[in-house]
Formats: C-alpha cells, sequence, structure tokens
C-alpha cells in the first residue's frame, strides 16, 4: 500500500470511526433517556442527558456561528496540512477531525451537542469531546518533541 493511500486510510477511517462512535452513543442517549434524566453507572460515573450549546466547561453559550466557523478553521487546517503529517501524528490528528466534524454536523442540524458523560463535579462531555481533547494534547506533544530535536 502506498504511504499516502494508508495514511489516507488511517486518518480518514479513524476520523469516521470517531463520528460514528460519537453519533451513536448520542443516538442511544437520545433514544433511551429523557432530558436531563441521569443513570448511575458506578459512582462517580453517571450517564445525564443535557443539551450544550457552547464549547467545552460551558463556555461561549449560544455562540453557535463561532464555533461552527472555528469547526471550520481546525478542519481545513488538518486537511491542507494532512500531506505534510508524520506517521506519529496520524492518530491525533483522526481524533481531531473525527470530534470536530462530528460536532460541527451536530451544530448544523441540531443546533446544539448532546452531552451526557458525567465524572462527579467535572463538566458533562461525550466521546468527540474526549477525541478533540486527547487529540489536541498528544499533537501537542507531537510538535513540543518536534521542537526539542
Amino acid at each position: 500500500m502506498k504511504h499516502q493511500h494508508k495514511k489516507a486510510v488511517i486518518i480518514f477511517g479513524g476520523a469516521l470511526l470517531v463520528l460514528l462512535l460519537d453519533q451513536i452513543t448520542k443516538w442511544v442517549i437520545i433514544n433511551t433517556l429523557s432530558l436531563g434524566e441521569s443513570i448511575k453507572i458506578i459512582p462517580p460515573l453517571y450517564l445525564t442527558y443535557v443539551h450544550n450549546t457552547g464549547a467545552g466547561f460551558g463556555i461561549l453559550q449560544g455562540q453557535s456561528l463561532l464555533l461552527i466557523i472555528i469547526a471550520l478553521v481546525v478542519i481545513g487546517y488538518l486537511l491542507y496540512s494532512y500531506k505534510t503529517l508524520s506517521k506519529k501524528m496520524y492518530v491525533p490528528v483522526f481524533l481531531l477531525l473525527g470530534g470536530a466534524v462530528s460536532h460541527l454536523l451536530e451544530r448544523i442540524i441540531r443546533g446544539y451537542i448532546v452531552d451526557f458523560i458525567q465524572i462527579g463535579w467535572w463538566p458533562k462531555f461525550n466521546v468527540a469531546d474526549s477525541a478533540i481533547v486527547l487529540g489536541g494534547i498528544w499533537l501537542a506533544y507531537c510538535f513540543w518533541k518536534e521542537e526539542k530535536k
């Protein structure tokens, strides 16, 4: 398999998996719980169905247009820089891309994000949030390691 083809399969296939996992878990929550309902899994882990019109930690509430623009810029940058990515950046990029595309679609279609994972006092989140945070930290680490060389 050619390098560029393998890269495309890993990055775009991984992003699709993140998007599907995020949307399937949200579909299950929407079709199982009522808005605001909470189910204890194992304390401090709960499944709590909420709508979020903002970004992480409740910031930028009601700023959907701004958040859509930010998502488009991030997705555009990831696609623009796609050809120059090193192998160690494939996974963090597919995590970021999948999470960003999932949130973008959800903001456009629903006008809000479905959050449902609640751990103690931490703000509620979802699979895409987890992918974006993990991918962002991992990618920052990759860039930091590159700078140290």
